[in-house]
């Protein structure tokens, strides 16, 4: 390892988590930075350049932005963030403002007069820097203002970064104008990184699926960790005493998700479980809760009925027989059919095992108050195993 990469994973440590698996992002971020910032010093100026980054929930697009700015930050670039809100899509012109909003207030007034030019009326409400009049504008209209407003910003700002976060909840109105802006950006000194969920843009981002097909070097979709990778976080938290058939474990039940790997490892040091063969078992349960799918998760989106009559099925493992799961739930057949068109745990027994982490969820913490009242048998399996914990912290016993 170079003085500089030393230098640079020591500056980079006490503010970010080591990024696992994303070195090729990183390497590209690294690059157009670094172009930007060198290529507008040299009096460049259509510079601009796109970073699209796509994966599931918790594979690290947020925090690979983070890395982004920091890179950004360190160069002296300007940067301009905004996030998607999946409560905000029907708000106009909501993540265009969390983009462009703040910086525009860092203004001078003199310079905010000079960047609206005579879009003032037109981009200025969108913007949320003018109060509407009430009058609705012409979308072609507003769209060309804020063309305008943009190219105003990134002369006086440049070179510019722009960090889109969870396009796939952005407004109508802000993901039109930023797959027009996405098309011109090459002509600007401006760095365009985006983020989306993968299979979860809205229909109407049919130009935004264009550009990201047209440009696949600059398009990287993440994956979840490899087991040596997972093993690594494992035993960032236990390293002298993790398994190795536990870092598998850990890894089989959050499917390599950083986010879930991270959760799932909290949930352990706040359990006090230890990190050995013996609790393997107890680690669906615990991504599951890491996840929000405990107790009260299923129970608010079944309702109290479906989740007694899925747990009693989950009890009864694969061999699910529904009579006996109605019996065990304390229902009437009657009552019970319903609730097995709604069970994500007994609508036969390959729904249990395709879905492991539903069925332990709902079934391998046993209640006192509902396994003594229904089929204390059933639950008593279960029951009786004992996770072996660590008490090593003071006061633990």
């Amino acid at each position: 390892m170079s003085d500089r990469e030393s230098k640079k994973e020591a500056d980079e440590a006490p503010t970010l988590p080591r990024l696992y698996e994303r070195d090729a992002a990183i390497s590209a971020a690294e690059a157009a930075i670094d172009a930007l910032g060198r290529e507008f010093a040299a009096g460049g100026i259509e510079l601009g350049s796109l970073l699209l980054y796509s994966g599931k929930a918790g594979l690290g697009k947020t925090s690979m932005l983070r890395r982004v700015r920091m890179l950004a930050g360190r160069q002296g670039l300007t940067v301009c963030s905004g996030r998607a809100g999946e409560q905000r899509g029907n708000e106009p012109f909501y993540l265009l403002r969390q983009l462009l909003l703040p910086e525009l207030l860092r203004l001078e007034p003199e310079q905010r007069r000079e960047v609206l030019g005579p879009w003032h009326d037109i981009a200025g409400p969108a913007i949320g820097l003018v109060v509407p009049t009430g009058e609705r504008a012409d979308p072609q209209s507003v769209r060309v203002g804020l063309d305008y407003v943009m190219t105003q910003l990134a002369r006086l700002k440049a070179p510019l970064v722009m960090l889109v976060d969870d396009l796939q909840w952005a407004d109508l109105e802000s993901l039109g104008w930023l797959e027009s802006f996405a098309q011109r950006c090459p002509e600007l000194p401006v760095l365009l990184a985006v983020a989306w969920r993968s299979g979860e843009l809205p229909e109407q981002a049919q130009a935004f699926r264009a550009l990201v097909a047209a440009n696949p070097h600059r398009h990287l979709e993440f994956k979840g960790l490899q087991p040596k990778a997972t093993e690594k976080l494992v035993r960032e938290v236990f390293p002298d005493t993790a398994e190795d058939s536990f870092c598998r474990q850990v890894w089989a039940v959050t499917d390599g998700n950083p986010f879930l790997v991270n959760a799932l490892l909290a949930k352990l040091r706040e359990s006090g479980i230890e990190p050995v063969h013996e609790n393997v078992l107890l680690l669906h349960d615990l991504a599951a809760e890491a996840q929000g799918m405990d107790r009260e998760y299923w129970l608010a989106k079944l309702g109290v009925n479906t989740f007694n009559f899925a747990q009693a099925a989950a009890m009864l493992n694969t061999q699910i027989a529904i009579p006996v799961a109605t019996r065990i739930a304390g229902m009437t057949p009657a009552a019970a059919a319903p609730r097995r068109r709604r069970s994500p745990s007994c609508a036969a027994s390959r729904c249990c095992t395709a879905r492991p982490r539903v069925r332990w969820s709902s079934s391998t913490r046993c209640w006192p108050p509902r396994s003594t009242s229904r089929s204390g048998w059933a639950c008593a399996p279960r029951c009786t195993a004992r996770p072996r914990r660590s008490w090593s912290t003071p006061g633990a016993r």
